[in-house]
């Protein structure tokens, strides 16, 4: 069974609303007016106008390198001047490093929790990312390093804007279980709960990708993937895009010369072929 799409829309449009004025605040002109790009990104771009098309092209290379922020990137297209070339390579890089920078992911399938708390609730988690053996279905994740998680486009927004390798906090509220694994009940009745700390590297959201791929028919209504935040950048390139591609020049059409009514082509005969 899969989710309702009906009563997602509102909730896909609240989000849709949200990465743009998100992005828009970003590539404002104040934001990338002030963005300090650094020496080794001014020398590279120059690079895009030298007259050897290996070293343009090797310098494009260049340019994806991940270390580079992205600002720079949008700042440098934001301030002009460049040759159209030099732009148009600058807006490819721009494009790819938003399509191809690796995200990351703990490897989970998840839930909002009930309107009473904030927090995700994990499913499931996959095999061979770093939640597996490590989070159990049923754990609330509260917090990620410093910021409170309140519903799941909030954790997927930033783990995928980490890049895979790096280690995050994950705090988690659990219940708590006897031996045989099942949820003990405390003095109310209810299941007592305790706050838990695990520090994990962060792994590949590709492979979280791939997993999603062939599970995704047999979810249960709620569940929600790893890849949410590909909507972000397919929204990203665009706003990119719409923003940085420059108009194509007026294309000039020139008109055939007048025929000369002086020179006249005798028809071939039947079975010859004309020969200069």
């Amino acid at each position: 069974m899969v989710p309702d799409m009906n009563e997602e829309m509102p909730a896909l449009r609240e989000r849709r609303n949200r990465l743009a004025a998100q992005m828009a605040a970003t590539m404002s002109d104040m934001q990338l007016g002030s963005v300090q790009v650094s020496d080794r990104v001014l020398g590279l771009v120059k690079g895009l106008d030298d007259p050897s098309y290996e070293v343009r092209d090797r310098t494009t290379g260049q340019l994806m390198d991940p270390a580079i922020d992205d600002r720079e990137i949008l700042a440098l297209l934001d301030r002009g001047g460049l040759r159209d070339e030099a732009h148009e390579r600058l807006l490819r890089v721009a494009v790819r490093r938003v399509q191809e920078k690796p995200r990351g992911a703990i490897g989970v399938r998840m839930a909002n929790a009930p309107p009473d708390r904030a927090g995700v609730v994990v499913q499931q988690t996959i095999p061979g990312l770093p939640a597996d053996k490590v989070l159990l279905p049923g754990d609330v994740i509260e917090r990620i390093n410093d910021t409170p998680i309140r519903s799941t486009d909030e954790l997927a927004d930033l783990l995928q804007g980490l890049s895979p390798g790096a280690e995050v906090n994950v705090v988690v509220t659990r219940v708590e279980r006897d031996a045989q694994g099942r949820p003990m009940l405390g003095p109310d009745g209810k299941p007592p709960e305790r706050r838990r700390e695990f520090r994990m590297p962060l792994g590949n959201a590709a492979e979280l990708d791939r997993a999603d791929a062939g599970a995704r028919a047999n979810w249960p209504p709620g569940m929600r993937g790893g890849n949410l935040s590909l909507e972000r950048r397919r929204a990203q390139v665009m706003m990119i895009e719409a923003r940085f591609t420059r108009p194509l020049p007026p294309t000039t059409v020139v008109p055939p010369p007048p025929a000369d009514p002086m020179q006249t082509t005798a028809p071939a005969e039947p079975g010859i072929t004309p020969r200069d």
